[in-house]
């Protein structure tokens, strides 16, 4: 969740929750890790995917979450988030790996290569924006990070397709 939507915090929060509503959490189900993430060297994990097998409580430490605010910096962030996906964390070797990117696509960092790697590396990238009439989501850093063209969320519209893909991914051990 990027440190620079700060006066969005409440919508990216509220879609967070409401995606993992959707989710079988378990140790043997889907498992969710959060990163928050600023400017540079502003990038912690809240929580890791070995340590919230309970949806409730999953949902109400959601809503505790401070944002840190500041710049944005995804590519730091997504090498940060990547370390989630080890073993020693809770990763899983045949479980899917999914990553939700919440941002509005202005990184002051480039995370093109970072992405274009996530991807021969199977990790499925979808970028997650919320409509703002103020400043538009920066679309084309958007498809950069995302798997592909279909894998940009922006508006809560098609944040129901997102939720949808999430919950039928294979949650395999």
């Amino acid at each position: 969740m990027s440190g620079g939507a700060v006066d969005k915090r409440e919508k990216y929060l509220a879609l967070a929750s409401d995606l993992v509503r959707q989710l079988d959490i378990g140790v043997y189900s889907a498992q969710v890790a959060l990163v928050r993430y600023s400017g540079k060297g502003r990038t912690d994990t809240v929580f890791r995917l070995k340590n919230r097998h309970n949806q409730t409580s999953l949902i109400n430490e959601l809503s505790q979450i401070q944002a840190l605010g500041g710049t944005t910096r995804t590519k730091e962030a997504m090498l940060h988030a990547k370390r989630e996906f080890e073993k020693k964390f809770g990763g899983r070797e045949k479980a899917d790996k999914i990553m939700i990117v919440f941002t509005d696509g202005y990184s002051q960092d480039d995370p093109s290569d970072i992405a274009a790697d996530f991807r021969k590396e199977k990790i499925h990238i979808y970028a997650v924006a919320v409509e703002d009439e103020e400043l538009k989501p920066n679309e084309e850093q958007l498809k950069v990070i995302a798997s592909d063209p279909q894998s940009v969320v922006i508006g809560t519209a098609q944040f129901t397709n997102l939720k949808q893909k999430v919950a039928q991914a294979r949650c395999r051990q």
